[in-house]
């Protein structure tokens, strides 16, 4: 009897054991390494420490951070052709929220686009670009433009307007190249605050961050032009507001007609990673002392 019940409460405390996760190793949170000077965005793995990257095995893809007072820079590595035709199609989207917290938060989405000239404009503009009139009709003279585009979104994918002054900041960006089977992905995301600019992540050198990747599923859409794609109204009166109230780069979105943009079917795929960002090593943090010498 007592040996029966002494098994049950081993294997009480095995399944307990299970649902808690107690004894099993966490994920590792992810260095990010300090750079000194702002990486050059090239798709190019070159510049980054391979003793420095992780692996996910589930997708074949190698990960990496590194970060400057300003930016984070994120490197992917597909290594199987595979999982990147949902990237092609509906773009990454790419969010952060504090260490601990694994609920999406606003984000960054980077997808490759083909736009029309009027379309172009605007994406400049919702950068932050000031165009004059010349340089408007030079553009138009190309009728269509191939971009990396990079928005802020909310936590249903809307676009968000630039709020506050953008002075200083940098916009997210990527870049990304492919050898043989093996497609890379270099990111650009603002440290600043989301006052500051809507696609910045607010946090500071030295903080853990939990940042979350994600791309595909069939609820998501391609953004391809439509064959007859008619300017909208706010883009010809230089107005920052459409006449129903949308701003310039959420219309911009939903000139796209829907009849070019079918739902797909595409896998989804997501994971997430804890960082730790670097922070600039002075002399005082290797030797207190020096500091308090006059």
């Amino acid at each position: 009897m007592r040996q029966s019940q002494l098994l049950m409460v081993l294997a009480g405390i095995g399944w307990l054991l299970l649902f808690t996760g107690f004894g099993f190793p966490e994920d590792p949170v992810a260095q990010s390494q300090w750079t000194a000077s702002p990486l050059q965005l090239d798709g190019l793995a070159e510049e980054w420490r391979s003793d420095s990257l992780l692996h996910v095995k589930k997708i074949d893809l190698d990960y990496g951070f590194r970060n400057d007072g300003r930016n984070l820079y994120i490197l992917l590595v597909f290594r199987n052709p595979k999982f990147l035709s949902s990237i092609d199609a509906v773009g990454i989207t790419i969010s952060s929220s504090p260490e601990g917290i694994k609920n999406r938060n606003n984000g960054v989405k980077f997808l490759k686009k083909i736009l029309t000239a009027d379309q172009f404009i605007v994406m400049l503009e919702y950068q932050g670009a000031h165009l004059t009139g010349g340089k408007k009709e030079e553009l138009r003279r190309q009728p269509q433009h191939s971009v990396l585009a990079a928005y802020a979104v909310d936590k249903k994918g809307k676009i968000l307007s630039p709020t506050g002054s953008a002075i200083g900041v940098e916009p997210p960006a990527f870049q990304t190249t492919k050898q043989e089977n093996v497609v890379t992905y270099e990111f650009r995301i603002p440290l600043a605050s989301r006052e500051v600019h809507p696609a910045g992540i607010g946090a500071e050198p030295g903080t853990t961050l939990s940042v979350s990747f994600e791309w595909g599923g069939s609820a998501q859409k391609t953004l391809r032009p439509r064959t007859s794609w008619s300017t909208p109204s706010s883009i010809v009166s230089g107005g920052a507001l459409a006449d129903n109230g949308e701003t310039r780069a959420q219309e911009f979105l939903n000139s796209f007609d829907s009849m070019s943009r079918p739902s797909l079917e595409t896998k989804k795929y997501a994971f997430r990673a804890d960082v730790q960002l670097a922070k600039q090593v002075s002399v005082s943090d290797i030797y207190p002392s020096v500091s308090s010498l006059d």
